[in-house]
C-alpha cells in the first residue's frame, strides 16, 4: 500500500533540498531565471526517466502531465537542451562589459580605468547609467563587491582581474556529486517515509 504524504510536508522537504542549491546560485551570481531554466530541463529528463522505467510509451503529453509544464516548453526542451544561452546578462555583468569595452572608461592602453565612485555624478554612476538609467549605482556596486569583482582603492574603484581557471573538469566533479546526492536522497526518503508508513499502521 502506498503511504500518503501530505502535500505541505512534501513541499517543506523540498525546501530543505533546494536551499543548498539556492546558496550555490547566490554565490555564483545565478539568478532565479537561470535556476528555473535549468530546473525545467531537469524536470523533463526526470519525467522521461520515470516513464521509461514504467515501460510506458514516451510522449509529450505524459511529460506535461507529470511535470505540470506547457507543451510548447516541453517540446522546446526536447528539441534543444541549451541551458543558459538565451538568458540575458544580469546588471552586474552588463556593467562590467561596458567598463571593459567603452572607450570612455578605458585607459590609453585599453584597460578598465579606476573610476571615482563618491559624490554627485561620479564616474561609476556614469558607467552604470550608460547601461541603464533604471539601475541604481549603489545596488550594482554592492553586487560587484559581493562577487569580489571590484575593490575600493585610494584612487577609486578598480575592476579586479578575472580568474577563469575552474579545474580540469568541473562538470564531471558536479556529476559525481549529483549521483551521490541522488543516492543519499533515495536512502533518506525510504527511511523516513517507510518509518511513517509503519507508524500509521
Amino acid at each position: 500500500m502506498a503511504v500518503f504524504i501530505p502535500q505541505q510536508l512534501k513541499a517543506r522537504c523540498l525546501e530543505f533540498l533546494i536551499f543548498p542549491l539556492a546558496r550555490y546560485c547566490v554565490r555564483h551570481a545565478l539568478t532565479l531565471q537561470d535556476f528555473l531554466a535549468v530546473t525545467k530541463i531537469c524536470f523533463v529528463k526526470a519525467a522521461e526517466e520515470e516513464i521509461r522505467k514504467s515501460g510506458e510509451k514516451l510522449n509529450t503529453s505524459r511529460i506535461c502531465i507529470i511535470t505540470g509544464m506547457y507543451r510548447n516548453e516541453v517540446n522546446k526542451i526536447l528539441k534543444s537542451e541549451t541551458v543558459l544561452a538565451e538568458q540575458p546578462l544580469g546588471p552586474g555583468a552588463r556593467v562590467l562589459t561596458q567598463w571593459s569595452k567603452n572607450p570612455d572608461f578605458l585607459t590609453k592602453g585599453g584597460k578598465p580605468r579606476v573610476l571615482s565612485f563618491k559624490g554627485e555624478n561620479n564616474e561609476f554612476q556614469q558607467l552604470v547609467h550608460s547601461v541603464s538609467r533604471h539601475l541604481t549605482p549603489g545596488t550594482v556596486l554592492f553586487e560587484l563587491e559581493r562577487m569580489q569583482l571590484v575593490e575600493r582603492t585610494p584612487r577609486g574603484l578598480r575592476m579586479k582581474e578575472s580568474i577563469d581557471y575552474v579545474g580540469d573538469n568541473p562538470e564531471k566533479g558536479f556529476e559525481l556529486l549529483s549521483n551521490d546526492i541522488n543516492s543519499l536522497i533515495s536512502a533518506v526518503e525510504e527511511n523516513v517515509f517507510d518509518r511513517q508508513k509503519v507508524s500509521n499502521v
